[in-house]
């Protein structure tokens, strides 16, 4: 740069609105510094755009921005070796013409960052003479008007007097950081310029910035938050290799558009593994255009963009997901999706549900390259994707591996078909199979012995029951009478008078001896085997009885458990009956024993009641 303020000296007489002094130094050459005495002169002219690429400038003079005109609107020093010093801070807010800044490709050659990097000595004077017959730089401070520290201290220890600071997302108590911009300045570009190592609590001077591309940086955590940037519309962090994130950083811009965090490891930040994750676009209701491929991120939950509305492209390509958790029914611009390169085996039925819900928006998704299983565990996916093809970008390049070999999804859905659904079918019928032949056997083994576990179970039941008092043989009664109701007249006026009153036997009447309170086929069973004899009163009436049936079959099994096959029942026929109607059972009692029937003569009658008691006592 020594020869540049030649050139310069001559351009007040011109016309000039472009100026384009790029790589006047050498690549490899010292650093530079930009004097007051090199652009002194632009300040008489009507320049627009200013170009000082490439020319190994480290820092510049503290006047230099005090002499650039007003009519600069566009300041790039790409590819240069800048540092932050003083001159960062003096006169920036004169510069109100400046719309776009681009200090891009800073110390690409990792070069020192200090004024070491020229040698000001005897030995090494030739080559960096221009410099060093200029230094040591010699600024009027006391000229001028903005202090760097005054600045700084203001908006840092007097935030709380601040209604722009405190309106900006009071999250942390720690200081902010100030950064000073030209007033109306609408784009930032520091692209690849090793700015790093944070994004910490940041205020900026203006505004008005619209745009900031901070790309391929040194930025290892994204905390913030960034405030006094509420027009703020496009901003890039792509390419920083930052692994945190704070849930506040970007609470601030509420007239965000575009983001690009692409191309990071926010996947290791801790915000990820819990709910917190969805406060980090709260504030977001403008936001249409959002890029965090590539960040190894493996969940994100079901709220996380809920109040992004607007979003019209979402990138989540190259990371590590393996289900779809995110409501998207919502965004009623949405356009595009990108799952692509993840680690999807299959989505979840919630999953599928989810995409379902929003293909009435008709966006188009992308879910290539994920390693999509080929098994029965995926055929409904599998069948899913087939039918709502149309709203996959490039469907027909989809596959699976299926016997160590790849196929797209019409083969394997219908080598699926195939081979799982016969496999269903089977595992299925021979299920339904098992249960109906072990519910056929088990109601065969209930029937068959459905009096034996009826008696079982009121045995049990009252087996600790209220005690009675006992006859002869440890029996409740010597007989439980079994009558149908119409046939009712003979226990009440003929067997109570003669057995009970005149014998002493005691008899089990159902209408006079069951407890109250207890269940009919309980009181039967009780009664039953507490009885030393089971007296039937054989009629037509009781064949037509379910209840004297009931007791009959208890009293069959009662004979078989607790009498050791010894018969106990006692059949008295008190009027003729139809043999037809009387059940096997009780015939072959009739046939193998003798049983009594009720003489019509009175005469009889004594020789009846002598046989009965007999019987009962026997």
């Amino acid at each position: 740069m020594c020869g540049f303020k030649n050139v310069t000296n001559d351009l007040p007489y011109t016309s000039i609105r472009i100026l384009k002094a790029n790589y006047i130094e050498c690549e490899r050459s010292v650093s530079t510094v930009l004097f007051v005495d090199d652009i002194k002169s632009l300040n008489s002219t009507k320049l627009e755009v200013l170009f000082l690429d490439g020319n190994n400038l480290e820092e510049t003079d503290l006047d230099v921005p005090q002499y650039l005109p007003e009519s600069v609107y566009y300041f790039s020093a790409r590819d240069n070796r800048w540092v932050v010093s003083k001159y960062a801070y003096y006169y920036i807010p004169g510069l109100t013409g400046i719309k776009t800044v681009d200090l891009s490709f800073q110390n690409k050659h990792q070069l020192s960052h200090s004024k070491n990097s020229w040698y000001c000595t005897e030995h090494h004077h030739e080559t960096s003479h221009c410099i060093c017959d200029r230094l040591p730089i010699k600024a009027n401070e006391n000229g001028i008007h903005v202090n760097h520290n005054e600045e700084v201290s203001y908006f840092t220890n007097n935030r709380q007097n601040s209604q722009l600071i405190t309106a900006c997302i009071p999250y942390t108590n720690a200081n902010f950081q100030f950064v000073l911009v030209p007033p109306n300045t609408e784009t930032i570009i520091i692209e690849s310029a090793k700015v790093g190592d944070n994004i910490p609590p940041v205020y900026f001077s203006s505004s008005t910035v619209k745009k900031i591309l901070l790309q391929n940086n040194q930025f290892y955590s994204f905390t913030g938050p960034i405030c006094n940037l509420t027009e703020l519309q496009y901003l890039d962090l792509s390419n920083n290799r930052a692994v945190a994130i704070s849930s506040y950083v970007f609470g601030s811009l509420v007239d965000l558009k575009h983001l690009g965090i692409d191309n990071n490891l926010l996947g290791y930040s801790n915000i990820f593994q819990d709910n917190s994750s969805v406060c980090i676009f709260e504030n977001q209701t403008n936001l249409m255009f959002l890029n965090m491929s590539s960040n190894r991120i493996s969940i994100l939950f079901k709220n996380f963009l809920f109040r992004a509305s607007k979003l019209k492209t979402l990138l989540l390509d190259h990371n590590l997901l393996t289900d779809w958790n995110i409501s998207i029914h919502h965004m009623e611009d949405l356009m595009f999706i990108d799952i692509s390169w993840n680690q999807i085996l299959y989505l979840s039925i919630d999953g599928m549900n989810l995409l379902e819900k929003a293909f009435h928006l008709n966006f188009t998704i992308d879910m290539s390259h994920n390693p999509f299983e080929c098994s029965c565990d995926s055929m409904i996916f599998l069948k899913w994707l087939e039918l709502h093809r149309k709203y996959l970008k490039g469907f027909g390049n989809y596959s699976c591996i299926y016997l160590h070999k790849s196929i797209n999804i019409f083969e394997a859905n219908f080598h699926l078909k195939k081979d799982c659904y016969s496999y269903v079918g089977v595992i299925v019928s021979v299920t339904i199979g098992i249960i109906v032949f072990l519910g056929t056997i088990c109601s065969m083994i209930i029937y068959r012995y459905r009096w034996k576990l009826r008696y079982w179970y009121y045995i049990l039941k009252g087996k600790y029951g209220i005690d009675h008092e006992k006859t002869d043989g440890n029996f409740q009664f010597d007989a439980f009478v079994s009558y149908a109701e119409n046939d009712r007249w003979f226990p009440k006026d003929y067997m109570i008078d003669f057995l009970e009153k005149h014998k002493g036997l005691r008899l089990c009447i159902h209408h006079r001896d069951f407890i109250a309170g207890s269940a009919i086929a309980e009181n039967i069973t009780n009664a039953i085997h507490n009885s030393r004899k089971f007296v039937c009163i054989l009629t037509n009436n009781f064949l037509e009885s379910k209840w004297c049936m009931y007791e009959f079959n208890i009293a069959l099994e009662d004979i078989v458990i607790s009498r050791q096959g010894r018969n106990s029942i006692i059949i008295v026929q008190l009027l003729r009956t139809e043999i037809t109607k009387i059940p096997r059972e009780m015939r072959y009692i009739m046939n193998d024993d003798t049983y009594l029937d009720y003489p019509e003569d009175a005469e009889d009658r004594v020789i009846f009641w002598e046989s009965f008691e007999r019987d009962l006592k026997f």
